[in-house]
């Protein structure tokens, strides 16, 4: 209780965000609809977190690849500036 006096100080600082925080409303009511999915997502988790642990076994052996795979990147950085020459053309193809 002794923390409501400091706490009342701040009322006016956080009532003059409030304006800006009203603005964001409307979009996030557009966002509402689609949170009807979130219980059956929330279904899933349980199986999910099972598989961690077995995802987790698998990093040691992961990162002892790093090594070998940070070895080809020298060479992989020589092929950027042959492969910046060929950004305009690959975007010209993009647009649709």
């Amino acid at each position: 209780m002794d923390n409501i006096p400091k706490l009342m100080k701040d009322v006016p600082k956080l009532m003059k965000d409030v304006p800006n925080l009203m603005k964001d409303v409307p979009n996030l009511m557009k966002d509402v609809p689609n949170l009807k999915d979130v219980p059956n997502l929330m279904k899933d988790v349980p199986n999910l977190m099972k598989n961690v642990p077995n995802l987790m076994k698998d990093v040691p052996n992961l990162m002892k690849n790093v090594p070998n795979l940070m070895k080809d990147v020298p060479n992989l950085m020589k092929d950027v500036p042959n492969l910046m020459k060929d950004v305009p053309n690959l975007m010209k193809m993009t647009i649709i």
